[in-house]
């Protein structure tokens, strides 16, 4: 998650080693964004937890109604970096 790449990213500066290991999280916290924005992760993945919410109603449903859903249900995540943190931050 975010708070784990972010202790990492300050262990990695601590070592001096910034320019050989990137850092990325999980979860688009405000944390983490503004840790990309300052350049300290390199990026994170936001996953869509209103969407998974969603889907898993709309699967319940499927199976109550004795429809198959299939193997897998999935959401779409929205990986963040530098180039688009900005329409992230709140």
């Amino acid at each position: 998650n975010d708070s784990m790449a972010i202790g990492a990213a300050k262990a990695i500066s601590d070592a001096g080693k910034t320019d050989e290991i990137k850092v990325y999280g999980v979860d688009a916290t405000p944390d983490g964004l503004d840790a990309i924005s300052k350049g300290t992760m390199h990026g994170t993945v936001s996953q869509d937890t209103s969407g998974m919410g969603k889907l898993s109603v709309e699967t319940m449903l499927q199976i109550i109604n004795g429809e198959d859903p299939g193997d897998e249900v999935l959401t779409t995540p929205v990986w963040i970096t530098a180039e688009n943190v900005d329409e992230y931050i709140k």
